[in-house]
């Protein structure tokens, strides 16, 4: 737990306490489907069917009448607001990818082979990944004593007791190894050095960027965009005038 020390066992309890998704795959779709560039590079390459079931954002905000955090969460956001970077990356089928050195991660590329995912798998073949930036935490905006750092976790499991086919835009086919289930979340603490309110101007004046705009620059309406907007216009969990209270962000992609 050392690597969390700074942002307090209670928030972090709240952010990895996740519940479980269930739900059904629906129906795979492919555009533009092309064979997989230097395969040469991997030991291994295989499709896998998947799609997006569900999405939930959460937001966990300091509660200022008591000791408790208070938790909003939409757990039927839009599977349109899914971050983009993951939506191009895990298309439907997904290419899992293994390179052939040991000093590389395994990999998830969109069927169109120009996005990758990085992944890793345990002693199983399972999809098991958990990522904390070693260099982090980071400064949040201008405040020294204003820190965030993130977290990302996948969990995922195979079935290649369903096989099918893909065909590639020049007719040809190539074999889908079964369907995979993954779940992938990320999860971003906000928190003061000395556990005080020294993040309470750093997110009021990116609220207020977000809000109007006015006298900000292009870097710091691209940032207030890229910290709220998945979790005000989005998805709707979080009121912006609740900006300061922030202690946590975090979304979670079901897929099937």
């Amino acid at each position: 737990m050392k690597k969390y020390q700074l942002f307090g066992l209670k928030t972090l309890l709240v952010l990895t306490a996740l519940t479980g998704l269930q739900g059904c795959r629906f129906g795979n779709h492919s555009e533009t489907v092309v064979p997989m560039k230097s395969p040469s590079t991997y030991k291994s390459i295989e499709f896998f069917f998947t799609a997006p079931k569900t999405f939930t954002t959460r937001v966990i905000l300091n509660s200022l009448s008591g000791p408790d955090m208070v938790i909003h969460t939409n757990s039927a956001a839009s599977l349109a607001s899914i971050p983009s970077s993951i939506l191009s990356a895990l298309t439907d089928p997904v290419y899992l990818a293994i390179p052939v050195s040991e000093n590389s991660l395994p990999l998830f590329r969109d069927n169109r082979d120009t996005t990758s995912l990085y992944t890793q798998l345990d002693s199983a073949g399972n999809v098991s990944m958990d990522y904390i930036p070693s260099d982090g935490p980071f400064i949040l905006w201008n405040n020294p004593n204003c820190l965030t750092n993130f977290e990302i976790t996948q969990s995922g499991t195979f079935d290649r007791t369903k096989p099918g086919t893909i065909q590639y835009d020049d007719g040809t086919t190539a074999p889908v190894a079964g369907e995979m289930k993954l779940t992938y979340t990320f999860s971003r603490v906000i928190a003061s050095v000395n556990g005080d309110n020294n993040c309470d101007d750093d997110l009021n004046y990116l609220a207020s960027c977000y809000n109007n705009g006015s006298g900000c620059s292009a870097e710091e309406l691209a940032s207030s965009r890229a910290l709220f907007d998945l979790y005000v216009r989005q998805t709707g969990v979080l009121n912006i005038n609740d900006a300061s209270k922030i202690k946590g962000l975090e979304y979670i992609v079901h897929y099937e």
